[in-house]
């Protein structure tokens, strides 16, 4: 076979390798906006989390699990949330309890199961507790330093100018500046360096075989010497340089084995899609240089690898591509400022052009010195989840695009390792098993049996009442199999959850029976934490956080806060309020999640339609503005897939039913009690119909107002249940008004939509006692898969 086409042979082996990661191997990204960069005991972790695939909202998943770890890789609290739109949301309520010291949170989906530990969410969250922070401080002089040094493209070789990045960290793994001189083993000095930015930077030096070489470093606890990696005798190397509009790289060789290394393969891909391939000939040359246009690529990490004859992997090199399509534009304008004592304010957030958009917005009080170890949307999902390694700091990276950045980017890109895949694995075929695979929001499976002699019950039917832990309730039904076995399949329920059943047998007799519920094997993987599981995991030091008057204000405000919660819900359970109408007729035919007042909400009993004989299709199409039909089904006109462009299906139940369109046209008005519509993200629909729900309720419906008495029941645990945000309305008066107000986020919002329509969300809020200077901090993406990252400091 000639040289030209074994390469060519080579060439279409991986392409083919890389097409199949990408088609069905290519992970989700998770990235956690948070409310505040540290906590401390007894307050609320506010988050929502966002899910991307492939540069684009991901619609791999429907179930998204965070846990909550100490530093000994104990779970603190689990959490499990549903899946909407690419988006959850939720809360940690961290435990008053809880000692000080470094926290992590893990986050992951089922189909991330399938993959390397790498691969899933992990960030450190320190928790102070001003009581305990004697057995958690930390010194203030870093004890150790730590020195690694990373040959660009992998190997020093001998004779080959070779760039040497590296990285220094204390023993908490926070950078450390340094400056050292270079030398040989025969005492010939080489060159000098200083890192760049965060203890990183790069030198460039000539190795010769048979030599070792090794740096002398001042440091804070006195002089230190790093070796440097063995001189390899022969081999290959790339280098990588920025140029306008692309990269320029440069491909030597050493002159032992240079024939080997004649003709070589070069491949770059980006998101495991190839860009660039190109075929290498020396020639008699020692080196080569090739240009790649990078200006018409999306944005992220440029993977570049060189290839033998043979179609082996001898070089990689990692450099960073940022053409800034991904960026959403965005602003936050100030409406009012008052920053007096409980003074209101108002913001705007605004965006140029109008489209769907899925945002988080956190208002907090202005810290002090924090750990300056931040990451965004951007550096999350361009950056940090395809690096090996603990990344410091890496929303620097993309405050500004600078000079210095820039080399700073291209100096992380030498000192970390690639984690996407791994060439030897996929050349061989070799994927990862697809073992887990996600269900439609909750599914569960369980067996029937005779309550007297235990045999299986089959072919019947299983009436639930699923009672939820936050009190709303929802009727289900379940077909038994021949085998008994029944399924619960995209139902929706939070917190723990008794499902009172009753069993008929296909004669429709009632069969007393007994429910056995099958184990769920998929939150049991989940909760399994893998040895080590901190390890290679920044631990904050603490001292360089000397905000202890904050610290210790906050700590009061939580304990006065979990008093507060607890008189609130007193409250609330105790209130009466005179009922409407529609209230009234809405108590009478709707249960549990439905019971929730819809978007809009029409009362058929008092106010009937004036076309009795109409049907349900034609008068929810004329009276509900959110709905349209598209291709026969009903749709919601204000939202648009964040993945397929389409705009999002709507559920349709009669008597909390599932049906479908013909159902509704066959059905009159003058059959119809009460009809809602729920926007999206309305939880008693699944995954399926993302758009919302439209419920109708028929006059001749017999409703189950609770569940019936005596019936048996077991126990299910849904999904997290999810506090609502204290957001005070000092415009009104209440008596807990006169109580302090500490708080440091002022304002939290994880449900900020624009769609086809909107181009701007008001924000509106209340200052605390104290604050006068605040940090807004707005996230999300787009339709298109922009993301969104404002950031503004008001004073």
């Amino acid at each position: 076979m000639s040289v030209v086409s074994s390469f060519f042979a080579q060439a279409q082996k991986i392409d083919a390798a890389l097409d199949k990661l990408a088609a069905g191997f290519q992970p989700e990204k998770i990235y956690i906006q948070y409310d505040k960069e540290y906590y401390v005991a007894g307050e609320t972790i506010w988050f929502k989390a966002y899910f991307y695939n492939d540069s684009k909202p991901s619609s791999i998943s429907n179930n998204f699990y965070l846990q909550f770890i100490d530093s000994k890789g104990n779970i603190v609290t689990t959490k499990k949330y549903p899946v909407f739109g690419a988006v959850a949301k939720g809360n940690i309520d961290i435990p008053d309890s809880l000692p000080q010291g470094n926290y992590y949170v893990r986050a992951l989906t089922p189909d991330m199961l399938n993959y390397e530990e790498g691969f899933i969410y992990k960030k450190n969250i320190f928790v102070f507790h001003p009581t305990t922070a004697g057995a958690s401080a930390t010194a203030k002089t870093p004890q150790t330093v730590s020195l690694q040094f990373f040959p660009e493209s992998g190997n020093m070789v001998d004779g080959i100018l070779t760039v040497v990045g590296f990285k220094a960290t204390d023993q908490w793994g926070t950078p450390v500046e340094v400056s050292g001189v270079i030398h040989s083993d025969d005492g010939t000095t080489i060159a000098s360096f200083k890192s760049l930015h965060d203890g990183i930077g790069k030198v460039q030096f000539k190795p010769q075989g048979g030599k070792k070489y090794s740096a002398e470093v001042e440091t804070a606890a006195g002089n230190r010497t790093f070796s440097f990696p063995e001189v390899k005798a022969s081999g290959i190397n790339i280098k990588v340089q920025d140029e306008k509009g692309g990269k320029k790289f440069q491909l030597s060789r050493s002159e032992k084995d240079k024939k080997a290394f004649d003709t070589l393969l070069v491949v770059a891909d980006i998101n495991n899609h190839v860009v660039y391939e190109s075929e290498i000939a020396f020639e008699d040359y020692p080196s080569v240089i090739g240009h790649l246009v990078t200006d018409s690529l999306p944005s992220g990490i440029l993977h570049l690898t060189v290839f033998d004859k043979s179609g082996l992997p001898l070089a990689e090199r990692l450099s960073f591509v940022d053409n800034s399509e991904y960026r959403s534009g965005g602003d936050i304008a100030v409406t009012k400022l008052n920053s007096a004592k409980r003074g209101e304010n108002i913001f705007e957030l605004s965006f140029p052009d109008a489209i769907q958009r899925s945002c988080s917005v956190a208002i907090v009080d202005l810290p002090g010195t924090g750990f300056g170890d931040n990451e965004n949307i951007y550096s999350r999902f361009l950056l940090t989840s395809d690096l090996k390694g603990y990344v410091f700091n890496p929303g620097w990276y993309f405050e500004n695009r600078t000079d210095t950045t820039k080399l700073a980017l291209d100096n992380l890109m030498l000192t970390h390792g690639w984690t996407r895949y791994n060439w030897n694995k996929i050349l061989a075929n070799t994927f990862p098993e697809k073992k887990y695979k996600d269900k439609d929001l909750i599914s569960l499976t369980g067996r029937v049996f005779d309550d007297k002699d235990k045999n299986i019950l089959a072919d019947g039917k299983l009436s639930i009442y699923a009672e939820a832990e936050d009190s709303t309730g929802q009727n289900l039904v379940a077909a038994v199999s021949s085998t008994g076995v029944f399924t619960l399949d995209s139902v929706a329920f939070t917190g723990k959850t008794k499902l009172f059943y009753a069993y008929t047998d296909k004669k429709g007799k009632n069969v007393p029976a007994k429910v056995h519920i099958d184990e769920n094997i998929m939150e049991q993987n989940v909760q399994v934490i893998p040895a080590g599981i901190t390890e290679g995991l920044i631990a904050k030091n603490v001292s360089v956080v000397q905000n202890k008057n904050e610290i210790d204000s906050r700590y009061r405000n939580a304990q006065g806060r979990l008093g507060e919660v607890k008189e609130l819900e007193k409250v609330v359970l105790q209130s009466k309020s005179d009922k409407k109408p529609i209230d009234i007729v809405n108590e009478k035919y709707t249960n549990g999640v439905f019971r929730d007042p819809g978007k809009v909400n029409i009362d058929l009993i008092n106010e009937p339609a004036n076309d009795k004989s109409g049907n349900v299709v034609d008068y929810a199409k004329n009276r509900i503005q959110q709905l349209e039909i598209q291709n026969g089904i009903f749709v919601n006109r204000k939202t648009i897939s964040l993945m397929s462009g389409k705009k999002w299906t709507v559920g349709l139940f009669i008597d909390e039913t599932p049906t479908d369109m013909n159902q509704l046209r066959i059905l009159r008005m003058d059959q119809v009690a009460l009809i809602k519509f729920f926007e999206s993200g309305f939880v008693g629909v699944g995954s399926g119909s993302p758009g919302g729900a439209l419920a109708v309720y028929t006059k001749d419906r017999t409703a189950v107002e609770s569940k019936p008495d005596k019936l048996e029941y077991v126990t299910y645990n849904g999904y997290s249940i999810t506090k609502e945000f204290y957001n005070p309305d000092y415009s009104k008066p209440e008596p807990k008004h006169s109580l302090a107000d500490n708080r440091t986020t002022l304002y939290w919002n994880p449900n900020i939509y624009t769609d086809t329509e909107t181009k701007s969300v008001r924000l509106n809020f209340y200052n605390n006692d104290f604050s006068k200077k605040f940090k807004v901090i707005a996230e999300g993406f787009d339709a298109s898969g922009k993301l969104i990252h404002i950031e503004k400091i008001v004073e």
